[in-house]
């Protein structure tokens, strides 16, 4: 411990010594390679040393540079260059993408930091819906466009609109993440906006060759920007709103990105943006024209099996009249949830009648339940009413036949029993579906903030009375006409009585069960992560190198090193794992060094590096990252030595020992998955049990977690230590002396 604690010393020494012999507040960025470009500005990876962490760097690419005057570029580009880094950095929201920090580089130009997104953009996530690939669906990507709205909302609360809302500029991270991008084009309202909206008649001419390839190429493009007479960016034209499409900057407002994101739903539905068929090619300047001249074709008639609130919400979005669209990115936000949830769409149809259709679509077995549970109720009772009178008509006989009396009464009293306990269980299973119904009902009220207040007593009272019937139930008050409200522990003996009656599952279908749990991918991910763990640490053998190697013989493994190395980069990604393929990384990735040219070795070499760490051979990995950098040159070595950095960095827990931690979590992970996955399964022959089973279960585990709820409450309110802190507080304000007296 003492060793340990003179190293973490030793190091946090070294950081604060590095910080002050810092002359240049640039010093501590590494930049790894470009990741996109636009027309104002270059999006560079980068390193920063002092926290250890990637961040992605928006940097002036005209040339312009603070220091060095006005001369060295247009001062309207650092202008608008600051304000995108200003607003950006102002919108703290989960959907926007946070600024770090904003100065100037090594070559005085401006730049700003922010987190570094990776994923894919809404326009890709459309074209796999389309295709119906990776899973994507349209349910799932109205959930990618509700976070969108969300976000949307927050700026348009702060008085910000974006101006350039497209799929383009919407990434979705691969664990669901959604951020707005590319703020470039957003307004602050009520601040003055001095720049030429209309737009130029034709595409700019371009100034160089590396410009005119990408210019030709961004005028025949609908989805390419189009520029102002002073040379700014305007926006996407089959995004773009009427008003804004007019450069009528007075009339523009959070109404023209609910427009634009309207556009987004467009594209959804029809498979292809607005005013471009599938698969055309059109200059944007055509689709600009055809946004003034009226609106893109119906979408009903492109995607006819769309649903009608779908097609409603998109088409009041996108209303050319301002009047007619939603009133902001809030409502549209509700009207989008209203679909995705089953409830009633405003844009569509509204009323009692509506929300009564809507409300049985959503509950179709609960629905069918309380009509079987009512059927039950009056059969109950009126087989206990005839079977009543059948016991009086027996009394009569046995007055007449003393030696059948006792015979008929038995028979009677038995009826009656069955009779009872069938009306008994029909009230029992109708009172679990009315405290499912409550429940839900509780928590609606719960979330409502001014029905709790309107309370005649303290909210915290209020619930906890409410929670404990839930709970505990209520017994029966003749005076007061009320009948028992069961509880969870009654609940809990109905569904053991319904589970009487379940059949043991067969193999076939316990497996379908285990493949089919949603958690059953993750499990397999774990237990490949935890087996790579291990054989890291030396607790399990490594699969035979030869095998491995002989098998992609077989497989007829590619000859050349480009291909080699792509197909080895895809297993060793260290931000994309791909666990129990190491080896097959390691044959791959030596065989494309083999028969790299000298020029391309150095880079080949880097992915051998990373398929040596994930075997374990650590020290061969760092050597052979280092024989790429020297075989490099000098410009080319930066972003190498920061992988170097890293490859020693992921070594270190499996050198010191540190990973055996990360181990044994990864093995109480994979218990706990498996124990999951492996919950015993209740099978029923009879469907109507089988509802019961599921919806009991349910309310069973909600009414469980209602249970803590109470016992935590009741601990942070009753409990000796709040008590001792409202005394204390109630002492402190009795002696203060501006409370003196109360």
């Amino acid at each position: 411990p003492a060793d340990r604690r003179e190293g973490e010393t030793g190091e946090a020494l070294g950081i604060v010594q590095r910080l002050i012999s810092r002359t240049r507040p640039f010093e501590h960025y590494r930049i790894e390679g470009e990741v996109a470009r636009g027309g104002m500005g270059k999006i560079l990876e980068v390193w920063d040393e002092d926290l250890d962490r990637r961040l992605a760097m928006k940097v002036i690419v005209d040339g312009t540079s603070a220091g060095a005057g006005a001369n060295a570029g247009d001062p309207g580009t650092i202008t608008r260059f600051l304000d995108e880094a200003r607003v950006t950095g102002q919108l703290d929201h989960p959907g926007i993408v946070p600024v770090h920090e904003l100065g100037l580089d090594s070559e005085g130009r401006v730049y700003f930091t922010m987190k570094l997104v990776k994923g894919q953009t809404l326009k890709d996530v459309f074209d796999l819906v389309r295709d119906g690939q990776e899973g994507w669906t349209r349910t799932r990507a109205l959930g990618v466009l509700l976070k969108v709205c969300e976000a949307m909302a927050y700026a348009h609360d702060k008085g910000v609109i974006h101006r350039d809302l497209k799929p383009g500029n919407v990434m979705v991270g691969k664990y669901g993440e959604v951020y707005v991008m590319d703020w470039g084009l957003a307004r602050v309202l009520g601040q003055e906006d001095e720049r030429d909206l209309r737009i130029r008649a034709e595409a700019p001419l371009p100034s160089s060759a590396l410009q005119s390839e990408r210019a030709a190429s961004r005028g025949e493009t609908p989805e390419s920007p189009l520029y102002t007479m002073d040379g700014d960016v305007v926006g996407t034209p089959a995004y773009m709103s009427p008003e804004q499409a007019r450069g009528d900057l007075a009339a523009m407002g959070p109404h023209s990105d609910v427009y634009a994101l309207g556009a987004m739903l467009y594209h959804l539905l029809g498979g292809h943006m607005p005013y471009v068929p599938y698969g055309a090619v059109l200059n944007n300047y055509a689709v600009w024209s055809a946004v003034q001249n009226g609106p893109p074709p119906p979408i009903a008639s492109l995607a006819p099996d769309a649903p009608a609130e779908l097609i409603a919400i998109c088409e009041k979005a996108m209303a050319r009249e301002v009047d007619r669209r939603y009133r902001d990115m809030s409502a549209l936000s509700r009207d989008l949830a209203a679909f995705v949830e089953g409830r009633v769409v405003a844009a569509h149809q509204t009323g009692a009648w509506a929300e009564t259709k809507k409300w049985v679509q959503r509950n179709k077995p609960l629905a069918a339940s309380l009509a079987v549970a009512l059927v039950l109720l009056v059969g109950g009772l009126a087989t206990s009413l005839t079977l009543g009178a059948r016991a009086e008509r027996n009394a009569v006989l046995a007055a007449d036949n003393a030696a059948r009396a006792d015979e008929k009464a038995t028979e009677a009293d038995r009826l009656r029993k069955e009779a009872v306990a069938r009306e008994e269980a029909a009230t029992a299973r109708a009172a679990a579906v009315w405290a499912i119904e409550e429940l839900k009902h509780f928590h609606t009220l719960d979330d409502d903030l001014e029905y709790v207040r309107r309370q005649d007593r303290p909210t915290y009272v209020w619930w906890l009375e409410k929670a404990h019937e839930l709970v505990d139930g209520r017994p029966a008050d003749p005076a007061r006409g009320l009948r028992k409200k069961p509880g969870l522990a009654d609940h809990q003996r109905l569904l053991a009585e319904i589970r009487q009656a379940a059949r043991a599952p067969t193999e076939p279908e316990l497996a379908a069960d285990r493949a089919s749990h949603p958690r059953a991918k993750e499990l397999e991910t774990k237990r490949a992560e935890q087996l790579w763990t291990e054989r890291m640490l030396g607790l399990e053998p490594w699969p035979s190198e030869a095998e491995v190697e002989a098998r992609l013989a077989s497989e007829g493994a590619p000859t050349d090193a480009a291909a080699l190395d792509r197909r080895a980069s895809l297993l060793v990604d260290p931000d994309a794992r791909v666990f129990g393929r190491e080896l097959e990384a390691v044959a791959l990735a030596r065989r494309a060094v083999e028969v790299a040219e000298d020029k391309e070795r150095a880079m080949y070499r880097d992915t051998l590096a990373w398929a040596l760490l994930w075997t374990g051979k650590l020290d061969e990995a760092v050597a052979e990252e280092r024989r790429a950098i020297e075989e490099m040159g000098p410009w080319e070595r930066i972003p190498y030595e920061g992988y170097l950095h890293r490859i020693e960095s992921l070594a270190q827990p499996f050198r010191d020992g540190k990973a055996r931690t990360g181990r044994d979590a990864l093995v109480s992970e994979v218990a706990a998955l498996e124990r999951e996955v492996s919950e015993r399964i209740f099978r029923f022959d009879d469907r109507e049990k089988e509802w019961w089973n599921t919806h009991l279960g349910q309310l069973e585990q909600d009414l469980v977690e209602l249970e803590a709820r109470i016992a935590s409450a009741e601990r942070s309110v009753t409990g000796p230590e709040p008590t001792q802190k409202w005394k204390e507080a109630i002492e402190a304000i009795a002696t203060h002396p501006k409370y003196g007296g109360l």
